[in-house]
């Protein structure tokens, strides 16, 4: 039997490397799992089966009218506009789905953000979806706005979706990262309140928890918490590990300041019971 010791001892220990190696608390540390919600538009704001509903608020659009059941646009100015009111939330990620046809020039989809308009989408032809973030200090209304003094868009079926994290509990101005259209699979957060990001971890008072993950920042500080611990706080981008003591039995939270824009990902934790031990435990 001897001669087999020299195989099953190291076995084990690869068994156990491995079981060392899964034992992580935090589900979606990447942050891919998302909830969308019902569409903010409603009646004739989405459909124009009976009319234009509000989008003929604040309109400057030289033509704007509803042929078969369609919002057709046409311009004589750049920067002519529609919008409604009241459809978005500054700081969360939102799904954008529209079909258009009879596109000349570059009308796009904007957000006023107090000074300027910024650009979601510019507007293609067919049926589109699409992601986007509202930035600090973002109005709440979705514009269409002309690119050019030509130009010409016939729209239906305009529909946004606000978008949340599945696993998360996410604060004021925390939400799913969108860039270029896309979600990235990150937390990102915008300038303007504290706030946190939190999940459940189910923490037990004095046990050690060693989380690792990665953060971009622009602005602020945010500084993480498990079992009422705080942690490091990071004021610049990185990837970082830290080594908490649980008093408690309270949540993993990134607490961000008022002024924390930026992004985390990548969460990780492992517990140990004993320095220097890792334990796998339900």
């Amino acid at each position: 039997m001897k001669r087999y010791y020299k195989f099953i001892i190291p076995l084990f220990s690869i068994l156990f490397l491995i079981s060392i190696a899964t034992a992580y608390l935090v589900t979606d540390g990447g942050f891919a799992a998302v909830t969308e919600g019902a569409n903010l538009l409603v009646g004739n704001d989405t459909h124009f089966n009976t009319g234009l509903g509000n989008w003929p608020t604040g309109n400057t659009w030289a033509s704007q009218t509803n042929p078969a059941a369609n919002m057709a646009l046409a311009a004589s100015a750049a920067g002519e506009n529609c919008h409604v009111a009241g459809v978005l939330s500054v700081g969360r990620a939102h799904k954008l789905t529209y079909t258009a046809s009879g596109i000349v020039g570059t009308p796009a989809f904007r957000n006023w953000n107090g000074s300027t308009m910024v650009l979601i989408a510019t507007i293609v032809d067919g049926t589109n979806s699409l992601y986007f973030n509202v930035v600090a200090g973002s109005f709440t209304s979705l514009y269409i706005i002309a690119g050019t003094d030509a130009d010409k868009v016939t729209l239906d079926n305009i529909i946004i979706l606000p978008v949340t994290l599945t696993s998360w509990t996410a604060g004021a101005g925390w939400g799913p990262q969108a860039v270029a259209g896309a979600l990235t699979g990150k937390a990102v957060k915008v300038a303007g309140t504290a706030s946190d990001l939190e999940q459940d971890i189910s923490a037990k008072a004095t046990w050690r928890y060693y989380l690792s993950y990665t953060a971009t920042r622009t602005a602020g500080t945010v500084t993480p918490q498990i079992g009422g611990v705080d942690g490091t706080a990071i004021s610049a981008s990185g990837t970082y590990s830290d080594e908490i003591r649980a008093t408690g039995t309270g949540n993993l939270k990134f607490q961000a300041d008022a002024a924390f824009a930026g992004t985390i990902d990548a969460v990780t934790i492992a517990k140990y019971k004993k320095p220097n031990r890792k334990i796998l435990e339900p």
